[in-house]
């Protein structure tokens, strides 16, 4: 039985834990910016700087799961591939991220444990959220349909 007044998880655990949770996650992703806040053609100063790449926070550690892959049925009748991963990032990665279709996107810059998801770019479906938490974990879509190829 607890002593009264005692607490059983001491306050600031989870963030004494965030570096040790951050040092396992080798992956690296970028965190872009939703497009419909990116600004006018043009915004960056180097050529080949597309609309819609706008990066929020560059090189952010990461963990990166498959969870499942499926189909859907888009609007327009056609058929999606789709490949659903469980991300987890560090806790202070962005104060607030937007999920959804016109939310922020993930683009995977650095996976050593399968370097062929690097370059790809997911939407961010949602957040999870939990007390004494090291890090945030994304629920992510990517689109596999035009990834045929690769």
């Amino acid at each position: 039985m607890p002593l009264t007044n005692t607490a059983v998880i001491p306050d600031a655990w989870s963030q004494a834990h965030q570096p040790v949770a951050e040092s396992a996650m080798r992956s690296r992703v970028d965190i872009l910016v939703p497009a419909d806040q990116v600004p006018s053609p043009g915004w960056g100063e180097a050529s080949g700087d597309p609309v819609g790449d706008a990066v929020a926070a560059g090189g952010v550690h990461a963990r990166i799961r498959s969870l499942s892959t499926g189909n859907t049925l888009a609007a327009s009748s056609q058929s999606l591939d789709t490949a659903d991963y469980l991300v987890q990032v560090p806790a202070n990665a962005l104060p607030s991220l937007l999920v959804g279709e016109h939310g922020h996107r993930l683009r995977v810059t650095l996976n050593p444990g399968s370097t062929a998801i690097e370059g790809r770019e997911f939407s961010i479906l949602g957040l999870q959220h939990g007390t004494e938490s090291f890090n945030r974990d994304l629920i992510c879509r990517e689109h596999t349909t035009q990834q045929q190829g690769t």
